[in-house]
């Protein structure tokens, strides 16, 4: 065991035990170094790394980072959520008291919570609502009487549906020409500025040509523009509306409805049984078109600036 102990610490030169005693010389020594002083042949440097190679390694630490954190916040959602992964999975929600949950529904075969797919979604979302609260602006401006040849331009709609019910069902039709097509068509073969030679010489639109425009498409905002800010104010105000009309519903409804007070809503469930019965047999002696017109034309007025 001595004598491999101390071949260990002997030099690789002396490999004969019958050559003259030499001096010995100490074992080598490997000094490793972060970056090579004197190598001019590999400039490793970091002052001299390319662009390139710096851009790559950035976008790598980022991307770890970017990981790092999705872990974190996985690893606190894990504090969070039960353990017990009983109603988070779709499909796990009981449909009534008694009966059990579905889980052959299509419901049931999508993606459990997740909070980078609820981020992902969010972000998507939040890019492509944008034409619903623009839809939303339009109809309050529509009823708000903003521009009173609009809401007039309405309520003789509204009037003609309501003496000829047939109608409704050309309005949709009428309104998916008026709204979509004619708008994608106009923008298609715009008329001429005003004040050049062709809209001078013209005496009308025409139509006819080659178009002249790209068509309209319609594309998600991009993400920390202020379109994409206009979507979250809306949709903060939106959810702050839906939780104050929910309030005050649950807080109005609900006392009468869910027997608290016995005496109350035994007598309106007795109201509303009579009720019920009474429609049933003498619903056709009442003028509901008339109805109808008078209830449509009395909300809107009430919108006009005069009357509210």
């Amino acid at each position: 065991m001595d004598e491999y102990t101390a071949d260990l610490f002997i030099s690789r030169d002396d490999t004969s035990d019958s050559s003259p005693p030499q001096q010995r010389q100490p074992p080598p020594t490997v000094v490793v170094d972060e970056w090579p002083q004197d190598s001019d042949a590999n400039d490793t440097t970091p002052s001299k790394k390319s662009p390139s190679g710096l851009r790559s390694r950035i976008a790598n630490n980022l991307s770890k980072k970017t990981s790092i954190q999705d872990r974190l916040v996985e690893r606190l959602l894990q504090q969070v959520i039960p353990e017990s992964s009983d109603g988070l999975a779709a499909g796990d929600d009981t449909l009534a008291p008694g009966f059990p949950a579905d889980k052959t529904s299509t419901f049931s075969q999508r993606p459990n919570f997740n909070i980078t797919t609820m981020s992902n979604n969010f972000r998507r979302f939040n890019a492509r609502i944008g034409v619903v609260f623009k839809f939303q602006a339009r109809v309050v401006r529509l009823l708000s009487w903003r521009r009173p040849t609009h809401t007039l331009s309405l309520l003789a709609v509204y009037t003609f549906v309501c003496l000829d019910p047939y109608l409704l069902s050309v309005v949709p039709l009428a309104g998916f020409l008026l709204a979509v097509f004619i708008p994608h068509f106009l923008a298609r073969h715009p008329a001429p500025p005003s004040g050049t030679l062709s809209s001078e010489q013209s005496v009308g639109y025409s139509p006819k040509g080659p178009p002249l425009a790209p068509a309209r498409t319609v594309k998600p905002v991009k993400e920390l523009s202020k379109d994409f800010f206009r979507n979250m104010r809306d949709l903060q105000n939106s959810m702050d509306d839906f939780c104050v009309a929910h309030d005050s519903v649950v807080s109005s409804v609900l006392p009468i409805t869910n027997f608290s007070n016995e005496a109350l809503s035994s007598a309106l469930f007795l109201a509303l049984t009579l009720t019920t019965v009474f429609m049933t047999t003498f619903a056709s002696v009442f003028p509901w078109r008339l109805i109808a017109l008078v209830a449509g034309w009395g909300l809107i007025l009430s919108g006009h600036p005069a009357i509210a």
